[in-house]
């Protein structure tokens, strides 16, 4: 406890949380928190835990921090996984009881992007910040915001094409991302705008069952074009046929 109440010497968001990094932290580390639940709706829990919600490989994962309490105050530390390109904080008491209690910061979020070992934004962190922060596409983390409205749609788009620009190989990871946003800043020219998308996608040779999936799904689900969807699950059922 003492060497980590030393070290936390980094961000504060803005006076419950204090961290032993500065800025973006870099995945592949273990990093310290120090948690202050003093005017919070923590403030008289008797047992604190930490939930961080991960974006590792466009993949949204979740994981644990245990907090030791010293001086009215929490510690704890976690191991940044070296995939993860985003990762947010949500502070609950550990009684059941409370369920529905939680510290986000107010409703603004303890959250990062993170960065490799070269200080490098890492694949996924602009899409998970898009993402994370527009609640209403259902495409982060659900209930960790009450009533954030989220940022502007332009913001959506902007990180999202950020994203692209700077991984344009991993587009059949984050096309149901990419699809959400679509949809978000075409509004009646969907239909339009998303067959000419899909049908470009579908054209890659790296595509797997999953990507095949969204594909038959927007057509199914959003495009309600049962002939398409039906005509790509023929596909998957032949070349997945054990799923």
């Amino acid at each position: 406890l003492c060497a980590l109440s030393g070290n936390i010497l980094g961000q504060e968001i803005p006076s419950r949380l204090r961290t032993s990094f500065t800025g973006n932290p870099v995945a592949g580390t273990r990093v310290g928190f120090q948690y202050d639940p003093q005017g919070g709706p923590l403030e008289s829990k008797q047992a604190i835990t930490g939930i961080v919600y991960m974006f590792n490989d466009y993949t949204w994962e979740t994981g644990d921090i245990e907090l030791v309490k010293h001086d009215n105050l929490w510690y704890g530390y976690f191991n940044i996984p070296r995939n993860c390109a985003f990762m947010a904080i949500k502070f609950v008491p550990e009684d059941l009881n409370d369920q529905g209690v939680a510290d986000n910061n107010d409703d603004q979020g303890f959250m990062w992007m993170t960065l490799d070992q070269n200080r490098l934004p890492l694949p996924g962190g602009n899409l998970a910040w898009a993402m994370f922060r527009k609640p209403q596409l259902g495409q982060g983390v659900t209930g960790y915001f009450q009533q954030y409205e989220g940022i502007m749609d332009e913001a959506v788009e902007m990180w999202t094409y950020k994203e692209l620009e700077m991984f344009p190989q991993n587009m059949p990871k984050m096309f149901n991302y990419f699809m959400a946003m679509v949809k978000l800043r075409s509004g009646e020219q969907f239909p339009e705008t998303a067959q000419k998308f899909v049908t470009e996608f579908l054209k890659d040779p790296r595509l797997g069952e999953q990507q095949y999936m969204w594909a038959r799904d927007i057509y199914r689900f959003q495009l309600q074009d049962k002939e398409k969807a039906d005509s790509i699950e023929q596909v998957i059922l032949t070349r997945w046929p054990q799923g």
